[in-house]
């Protein structure tokens, strides 16, 4: 008796683990059969919203154009007016413009029409201007004149002015040998001022005389250098070297 009881209960027991298991496969196949409509059905809306994305794409860059295009045309539109109101601005300004000139232009024809008056003024001025001008002309020549003095005498070689200086000292005569006295002459007498003209003229006469001295001056310093050279060669007759006779003064008993 108790082994039929257990197996009915046994029975029971599996009978009831089966209805569980149909009833969870039942709920699991319901589960993935809502799972794959659901995702049939998104599929279909996306497959959907890419066909009207696609159709509406023209439509969309159509309205991008449409846009750009009418942006466009509100510039020109804009610039079109800022033209037109500089150019209204431009005329205004060239008819005062023109305005003021024919008054400036009338006012100078009256002027114009006014008779000439000869003030002191005037009169100083139109005789200063040939004297400024000749001042002018004799300060050019002044400075042309110490200009060609100052490049002869920078272009003599030190060397040179050294030489002669040395030939200048080695000619000086002794201290205590007498020599004679000439007499001073007559000072030049007073020349005339000359005039603009000729001062031009005399600017170039002492341009070309400086440059005429100049070459004299080195010829002279040349003929020096070779007197100095022979002086050392022959050392009695150096100047220098003259002794000092006593009781011969040269005829002048004070020295």
């Amino acid at each position: 008796m108790s082994t039929l009881q257990s197996r009915e209960s046994s029975v029971t027991l599996a009978l009831a683990e089966i209805d569980r298991l149909e009833h969870d496969r039942a709920e699991f196949a319901a589960a993935r059969a809502s799972g794959v409509a659901l995702a049939e059905r998104r599929a279909r809306e996306l497959d959907e919203l890419r066909e009207r994305l696609e159709a509406e794409r023209p439509r969309a860059w159509a309205r991008a154009r449409a846009r750009a295009t009418r942006e466009e045309q509100l510039e020109l539109r804009a610039r079109e007016l800022q033209l037109t109101h500089a150019a209204a601005a431009h005329e205004l300004e060239m008819a005062r413009l023109a305005t003021e000139l024919e008054a400036k232009r009338r006012e100078l024809s009256v002027l114009e029409a006014l008779p000439v008056v000869d003030t002191p003024a005037r009169k100083l001025l139109e005789w200063s201007m040939p004297v400024a001008a000749a001042g002018l002309l004799a300060l050019f020549g002044a400075t042309l004149i110490h200009e060609d003095e100052a490049v002869a005498a920078s272009s003599i070689d030190p060397w040179v002015l050294a030489d002669s200086s040395a030939a200048t000292v080695s000619a000086l005569p002794a201290p205590l040998i007498p020599t004679q006295v000439e007499a001073p002459e007559p000072a030049p007498e007073p020349a005339a001022a000359p005039s603009p003209a000729s001062e031009s003229k005399s600017s170039k006469s002492k341009s070309s005389k400086s440059k005429s001295s100049k070459s004299k001056s080195t010829k002279t310093t040349k003929s020096k250098d070779s007197d100095e050279g022979k002086s050392k060669s022959t050392p009695g007759t150096n100047p220098r070297s003259n002794p000092l006779e006593l009781g011969d003064f040269g005829g002048n008993p004070l020295g």
